[in-house]
């Protein structure tokens, strides 16, 4: 198969022509779609009502998302308007047409049907009864992990009339499963005295301290110190929270009085999509670690928490569905430079055809002029843990770093130099591998063969020979300080170093304005052209099975646990000519 963006286009034109990744597409009896591996958590209890309401989004094919690929292949950093994106990702008028009349002749009225802003989305509220003769599926009952039964069906069925227009049907067979990073241990006053004696490395920062990195020791670590961040009107960051999590704004203001004076007045502002409630009587770990990370390293630009959805939503791929949410609301969210997510999944739970409408979403908001950034993953070469029953060998990529428009991010430890974190060095593997799904796109061949020249014949057979390498770029990902609930604590994971990666981006952004330049967006391509601004991490690795030889390990240059390396300020700005 053809590497690189040629891949992501030709997967589009296949999609345009009614083909798909998942399954032979038929004239005659319409395209089957099958559920990929569904996660041990997810249990069949039995029959679904008929009755019971039951919402499904229909994914249209676009009337040109290879040209939209060729043209952020060719260009790089991009910030399309909202009218432009819509030129290639809207539906032509006869595919639109054609899946309308196909609703309205099995009796759906208009008033069920609503459209997301390019109208490449249909979602239709329905019944299970009325569903599953659509697309002749078996819907069954379902108790995801949180123990709420859902309707969801192992295989359905595009029909004929529409097999041509549509790709995806969601959630009918989605399985969707997420995960935060490996969590905070609780830092007491003995602990503090006995860290705050730990001898520093030579030439670390002053303020870098192991076993407790500060905002001030990270600010200093990667340069970003002695900058002074100006702001503008629109949102420089979005931080994503998704199953419930929550931030406080009183340890927000604690942790920033302790961490960050200067920032302790500052209020995040909250959007609140898909039911989304921000409780901060119950903070949650995740939301905490990384609204205080990334106020703490970008104040005063304009920081936003974005609360997605509730603890039990599993209504498909929600990683794809607020992608959809951010573009649907483009202006009003405040079009923002960077979306952080520090939150993932196992690729295995996925389709080839679903990843690749998460991936085509991506794009989108990628084109408009968003980074996005996602941490890599805690579980090294063996997943997020998301699909239970699943073990390496073979290697398990998560989900979804794969994707070429999304800036994957590793984790280090220590300070001089920093390594890649392990079991042993941390507690935990960063993320990192080849997908099974995305192929390599061309900004990182050169790379990935110098790395597999260096690998040789290692691990040969458990893991994709042509597939997209992850993580991108790397930061500290090991003892964290947070406050919650008015105490401080320790947390370590991708989850740490996503929102510090983020932020640094958030920071460039910021001064490419201050020349009068657009928000950088699609930021590999200039990473893996000009490394210059980045720190190389050479020990270390990714591992992560039961046989502790199995995985990558740290290398010169690009390598499958820490990327490229850490950001430096300073360098990447003059690599930028900002």
């Amino acid at each position: 198969m053809k590497l690189g963006v040629n891949f992501l286009a030709l997967c589009a034109l296949l999609s345009l022509s009614g083909s798909s990744l998942a399954a032979p597409s038929s004239a005659t009896s319409g395209q089957v779609i099958k559920a990929p591996k569904i996660p041990s958590s997810w249990r069949h209890v039995g029959s679904a009502r008929g009755s019971t309401p039951f919402s499904f989004t229909l994914h249209l094919n676009s009337a040109n998302l290879a040209g939209l690929a060729s043209r952020l292949d060719q260009n790089g950093a991009i910030a399309l308007s909202e009218a432009e994106v819509a030129a290639y990702a809207s539906p032509t008028n006869a595919t639109l047409a054609t899946v309308q009349s196909y609703l309205k002749a099995q009796g759906i009225a208009d008033s069920a049907i609503s459209y997301n802003n390019f109208k490449d989305q249909i979602t239709v509220k329905s019944t299970v009864a009325q569903a599953s003769k659509l697309f002749s599926a078996s819907l069954a009952s379902y108790s995801n992990p949180d123990g709420t039964v859902l309707p969801r069906t192992t295989s359905y069925t595009i029909p004929a009339q529409i097999s041509s227009s549509v790709s995806l049907v969601q959630p009918l067979a989605s399985f969707f499963q997420i995960t935060t990073g490996p969590g905070k241990g609780n830092l007491t006053t003995a602990a503090t005295k006995r860290f705050e004696l730990e001898e520093r490395a030579a030439t670390a920062p002053p303020d870098c301290v192991a076993n407790r990195v500060t905002p001030t020791c990270l600010r200093e670590l990667y340069g970003t110190n002695t900058y002074t961040p100006t702001g503008g009107a629109n949102t420089d960051i979005l931080v994503a929270g998704f199953i419930g999590q929550s931030f406080s704004q009183a340890d927000l203001t604690l942790y920033l009085q302790q961490f960050r004076p200067d920032a302790a007045t500052y209020v995040m502002p909250v959007i609140e999509a898909k039911n989304a409630v921000n409780d901060p009587a119950n903070p949650g770990d995740e939301a905490t670690l990384d609204v205080q990370t990334v106020v703490a390293q970008t104040y005063p630009l304009k920081s936003v928490y974005y609360n997605y959805g509730t603890a039990t939503d599993n209504g498909g791929d929600i990683f794809e569905a607020a992608f959809t949410d951010i573009i649907n609301n483009y202006q009003a969210y405040g079009s923002p430079g960077v979306y952080s997510v520090s939150y993932g999944s196992d690729e295995a739970g996925f389709g080839a055809t679903e990843a690749q409408v998460l991936c085509n979403s991506a794009m989108k908001l990628t084109a408009m002029g968003t980074t996005i950034v996602f941490s890599s993953g805690d579980n090294g070469v063996n997943g997020q843990g998301t699909n239970n029953g699943d073990s390496c060998p073979p290697f398990v990529p998560t989900y979804p770093s794969g994707c070429q428009y999304i800036l994957s991010v590793g984790a280090t430890v220590n300070f001089a130099p920093e390594v890649a974190v392990t079991a042993a060095t941390a507690g935990y593997y960063g993320g990192g591998g080849f997908s099974n799904v995305f192929a390599r796109p061309t900004f990182q061949n050169t790379a990935v063969s110098q790395y597999k020249t260096v690998l040789g014949t290692k691990d040969a057979g458990d893991y994709s020979t042509t597939g997209r390498g992850y993580p991108d770029i790397s930061a500290q990902g090991y003892a964290y300080l947070i406050t919650e609930n008015g105490n401080n604590y320790r947390i370590s994971g991708t989850s740490a170093s996503c929102p510090t990666v983020a932020s640094i981006f958030s920071l460039l952004n910021d001064a490419r304005r201050a020349k009068g330049q657009k928000n950088l967006g699609w930021a590999h391509p200039f990473l893996y052209r000009t490394p210059t601004g980045l720190t190389d991490v050479t020990s270390g690795g990714s591992y992560g099975c039961a046989d502790a030889t199995l995985g990558f390990p740290a290398a010169k240059r690009w390598d499958p646990s820490s990327g490229l390396g850490t950001p430096y300020f300073p360098n990447l700005r003059t690599a930028l000519g900002i």
